[in-house]
């Protein structure tokens, strides 16, 4: 078998498959240097095939990071289950300050889950406020009756 960094000749394209390795490595590492030393592909040509959007390199980068980033919210929901369960199964022994934070905490998530807002926010105006922009409003209008006559 041929090795591919020692047979590679300066200023030729590198294969498909090493352009793929130096992207599994650099996802993993996040390093340009460390992705050069592990895969014997010079730290330029790796920055050069981000920085100019190569095709495979981008594919690559982009499938990687989306499969690390469901590893990682797998692992977390994960831990979140054995959380709830050892809290659930404990629960009877929480005070009353615990049991309290413990419901809000789990009421505020299973809220996020079901893509609901967590937090109302609202704006409150006075009487004066508001006569203050019914006002700029009617003048506003009046203005524009005005100026198309």
């Amino acid at each position: 078998m041929v090795n591919e960094v020692t047979e590679h000749i300066a200023g030729e394209s590198w294969s498909n498959d090493k352009i793929r390795e130096c992207a599994r490595v650099f996802i993993s590492t996040g390093n340009y240097n460390k992705t050069s030393e592990q895969t014997g592909v010079s730290r330029n040509t790796i920055a050069a095939w981000e920085h100019r959007s190569n095709e495979v390199w981008v594919t690559s980068c982009t499938a990687l990071q989306h499969e690390k980033t469901r590893e990682l919210r797998n692992k977390y929901v994960r831990g979140a289950e054995l959380a709830l369960d050892h809290t659930l199964k404990t629960l009877g022994d929480a005070t009353a300050q615990q049991s309290a934070i413990i419901s809000g905490v789990f009421l505020d998530k299973s809220r996020l889950i079901d893509n609901q807002a967590t937090s109302i926010t609202q704006r409150v105006e006075s009487k004066e406020d508001l006569l203050e922009r019914f006002a700029k409003i009617a003048q506003d209008y009046n203005k524009n009756v005005v100026s198309e006559q």
